[in-house]
């Protein structure tokens, strides 16, 4: 019996998260003729006009090599610091993982050992007049259809499985911009994969960027259902605890 595998969630990519602390990885990945960037416009993926496929920016075309020659060498000067922010740079980028068994010559040495593939990147793309990167900088693609729920289940698990992986990040890098601690703007770190508080005032506390780790540097990735017990016209909710509680409590919210 072959294993069932989830539209959406087929491990394409080899995440290498343990790559992402270091900054010689990401500007030799960011960097490298072989590195594809799928990129998303204010959270919306691109569908190629040509054949429908899920777009991905590399090298290899000439329109998106132009994009990716103005765009790259500037952002890898960034990162890691608070000009990195998509409201200053216009623009998220995220590290998703090595597509290895590739021709690609990109390899890194970590701990003796040579990770190989092709590196692959979410890019959202959030430009304004006040940006560093400007709408200009990312023609043609500005003309090309959005993805719609028609389109990505059309696209391979593969591509699919890219998209989510990429969406998820970047939904979140969108998302979250200021500190719940002290109200400070964040900013991307590790490739986009952790937020840091920018508040370097340390007469001011801050337990976001005091604590070692938090649920506000990393975004949850994993799935959560919350069920709620109604009456029948859903005016009445039963709110109750569980069997461990050392009392019976529950009550009734209207």
């Amino acid at each position: 019996m072959s294993t069932a595998v989830t539209f959406f969630g087929q491990h394409v990519l080899n995440r290498v998260s343990f790559l992402r602390c270091s900054k010689e990885f990401i500007k030799k990945s960011l960097n490298h003729d072989s590195t594809v960037f799928i990129p998303f416009i204010e959270g919306k993926a691109l569908i190629s006009p040509e054949n429908g496929d899920l777009v991905q920016l590399s090298n290899s075309v000439k329109s998106y090599k132009n994009i990716l020659s103005a765009i790259v060498p500037l952002y890898t000067t960034l990162l890691n610091t608070t000009r990195s922010r998509s409201d200053e740079s216009g623009i998220n980028v995220t590290f998703l993982g090595l597509l290895e068994g590739t021709d690609s010559a990109f390899n890194f040495e970590w701990s003796n050992i040579s990770y190989k593939g092709t590196p692959y990147f979410g890019l959202d793309i959030r430009v304004t007049e006040s940006t560093l990167f400007k709408k200009v900088d990312f023609e043609p693609i500005f003309s090309y259809p959005k993805v719609t729920r028609d389109h990505i289940f059309k696209q391979t698990n593969e591509d699919a499985s890219l998209y989510s992986q990429g969406k998820m990040y970047l939904d979140w890098l969108a998302k979250y911009k200021f500190c719940p601690g002290c109200g400070s703007p964040l900013f991307p770190v590790e490739a986009g994969t952790k937020l840091q508080c920018s508040n370097e005032n340390r007469n001011v506390y801050c337990n976001v960027r005091d604590a070692r780790i938090n649920n506000v540097c990393f975004p949850r990735t994993d799935p959560t259902v919350i069920i709620a017990l109604t009456n029948s016209d859903y005016s009445k909710c039963c709110l109750a605890r569980s069997k461990k509680g050392t009392v019976i409590l529950y009550c009734i919210q209207q």
